[in-house]
């Protein structure tokens, strides 16, 4: 009987550490080169945000819109020459694909139906302005919990059939990666 409870004792602790202990990260080049992409790109918007006058807290709208139009324009102005791809990379494409492949194909078809339906229609431009007119539908929790995690002021979105990226503070369009909700 003593062996026995030592036996389960040992093999609890076993698990307990097992579990408490962290596990080595695993190497994620791809992941790595579109992380600091994305580390680039933030960067850039706190240079251009650093020759702003500083936002003062406040529940006006109309300022808080203002500040977001006005720090667009100025991220539109610093990156004339953005184009697709800037994020979304070459191995950063196979690995996003890879995964949203697998992420659709444990869905039905009218799930994938419903996540493209709620997205907006318009095609997305690198560099543009997203339209506070279009809408914005909640990305799947399942699927954002696969993906790379972005910087709290970036968030992933679907927008006609594409995965954008969506600096919320400028609310500008990023990147995409085109016909991400294509099997």
């Amino acid at each position: 009987m003593l062996i026995a409870t030592a036996a389960v004792l040992t093999a609890t602790w076993v698990l307990a550490v097992a579990f408490m202990t962290p596990r080595a990260a695993v190497a994620q080049p791809a992941h790595a080169e579109f992380l600091a992409d994305v580390d680039r790109y933030v960067g850039l918007r706190q240079r251009v945000e650093a020759t702003m006058t500083q936002q003062q807290v406040t529940l006006d709208a109309a300022s808080i819109l203002a500040r977001e139009q006005t720090l667009g324009a100025a991220m539109q102005a610093a990156r004339p020459m953005a184009s697709q791809g800037e994020l979304f990379g070459t191995q950063a494409t196979i690995d996003f694909r890879r995964i949203l492949s697998a992420d659709l194909g444990r869905r039905s078809t009218s799930a994938v139906t419903g996540i493209s339906a709620d997205a907006a229609t318009t095609a997305p431009q690198v560099n543009a302005i997203y339209s506070p007119v279009l809408a914005l539908p909640t990305f799947p929790p399942l699927l954002l919990s696969t993906l790379p995690r972005l910087p709290d002021d970036l968030e992933y979105r679907f927008m006609a059939g594409h995965l954008i990226i969506r600096d919320t503070r400028a609310n500008t369009i990023v990147d995409y990666l085109p016909n991400a909700l294509t099997p």
